[in-house]
């Protein structure tokens, strides 16, 4: 193969901005995230990956904004990740699904939402079909000690 395949992992771009500090005397501070906002070091590609970790799931719409025709796009991300487009996308989606319920108290409707699955039934429907459980059964599964607010939007 010419091509190695990048993982979702190596795709991803972080949603969260901040993290919380614990100094030595108690007090909390906030740091800056670093996120790498480029990748794979394609423009048109990492476009993509920039629109996903903002919410924005529309591969249509953004294949408009790149000026490609959608199918090169599906395309694109078929050969990068192994994954068609719509896999990756659902994938994508639970990544963000599972670091909002784990990190933040959002609402699941609002988790919904940032996900870009629009409702809480097209969140409910996204889970059963990845992972086969609910997003409440998840958001207790993957909470550890002290995750509620480690991470800041």
């Amino acid at each position: 193969m010419l091509i190695s395949r990048l993982t979702l992992d190596d795709l991803y771009i972080n949603i969260f901005r901040l993290k919380r500090i614990y100094e030595p005397d108690g007090t909390i501070r906030w740091e800056p995230l670093q996120v790498n906002r480029q990748p794979t070091g394609i423009k048109a590609l990492d476009h993509i990956f920039q629109e996903m970790s903002r919410g924005n799931f529309n591969l249509d719409h953004i294949a408009k904004q790149l000026e490609c025709e959608a199918k090169d796009l599906y395309g694109a991300i078929k050969l990068l990740t192994g994954m068609k487009a719509s896999q990756f996308k659902r994938a994508y989606q639970l990544r963000v699904a599972d670091e909002l319920m784990r990190y933040t108290e959002l609402p699941l409707d609002e988790v919904a939402q940032r996900c870009g699955t629009s409702s809480r039934q097209g969140l409910n429907q996204l889970y059963k079909s990845m992972i086969n459980t609910t997003p409440a059964t998840r958001r207790f599964l993957i909470r550890k000690q002290n995750d509620v607010g480690r991470y800041a939007l």
